[in-house]
C-alpha cells in the first residue's frame, strides 16, 4: 500500500509546485493599476515591514525565554 501511494504523492507535490509556479507568473503579468493604487499598495507594503520587525521582535524573545526554561529544566 506504501509503495503504491509514494509515487502518488509525488506526483502530487510537483503538480502543487507547477500550479505555484503558475500563479506566480500570472500575478506578477497582471496589470499594477494606477497612481493612486500603487500608492496604496507601498503604503500598505511600508505597514507590513514595519509589523513584521516588531512581531519578530516579540517572537524573538519569546523564544528566548522558552530556549532559557527548557535550558534550566533539562539541565537542573
Amino acid at each position: 500500500m506504501t509503495a503504491n501511494l509514494l509515487p502518488m504523492l509525488a506526483a502530487a507535490s510537483v503538480g502543487g509546485m507547477g500550479v505555484a509556479v503558475w500563479k506566480y507568473f500570472h500575478t506578477k503579468k497582471a496589470p499594477h493599476g494606477d497612481e493612486k493604487t500603487m500608492e496604496i499598495a507601498d503604503t500598505i507594503q511600508s505597514g507590513a515591514i514595519v509589523f513584521l520587525k516588531t512581531e519578530y521582535k516579540v517572537i524573538s524573545v519569546f523564544i528566548a525565554l522558552v530556549f532559557g526554561a527548557l535550558a534550566a529544566f533539562v539541565n537542573g
